[in-house]
């Protein structure tokens, strides 16, 4: 009877190695489209209204984005103030601390870089929040910048589309 406890102690300790060593290996090498987290980029396709600060405390803005997929990437316009600059936003596990995913978007002629986050909202859509910095600067604080999708908004809100008059 003995004999029968610890084979089933070893094989339930084996099982338990296995699926652990396989979640470990997915969390520690990134694969597939969003590294391994497992989300699409598509995910984050659509347009978005903007809300944000300049860094070290200097002016809110408020604008527009439109994000597509882009192969395992993402490509991102912006719109702040009549002004659209392009964007190429890739995953990333920052190191340290290593853990989770965040979304880093460059600006094409890398006048500035941002570091998102992001969650699912109500309405199964992504929202991103975001620490923004200029090139060439040496900032007090980022700036930050929050993206809120319009897709399940009424086709008649105001800005629901990136096209929209500002």
């Amino acid at each position: 009877m003995q004999l029968v406890h610890i084979r089933l102690v070893v094989f339930c300790l084996s099982i338990i190695g296995i699926t652990g060593a396989s979640v470990l290996a997915g969390e520690a090498s990134p694969s597939g489209p969003a590294g391994g987290a497992g989300i699409p980029p598509d995910f984050f396709a659509g347009d978005y209204v903007v809300v944000g600060q300049l860094p070290d405390g200097r002016a809110a803005y408020s604008g527009n984005a439109r994000i597509a997929a882009d192969g395992d990437g993402l490509s991102m316009q912006l719109r702040i103030d009549g002004e659209t600059t392009s964007a190429a936003g890739r995953f990333d596990i920052p190191s340290p601390p290593g853990e989770g995913m965040v979304l880093r978007f460059v600006e094409a002629s890398g006048a500035w870089k941002s570091t998102c986050l992001w969650h699912v909202d109500l309405d199964n859509y992504p929202r991103l929040t975001c620490t923004k910095l200029l090139a060439g600067a040496d900032h007090t604080a980022p700036g930050l910048e929050s993206f809120f999708p319009t897709g399940a908004w009424p086709d008649s809100a105001p800005g629901k589309a990136f096209n929209a008059p500002d």
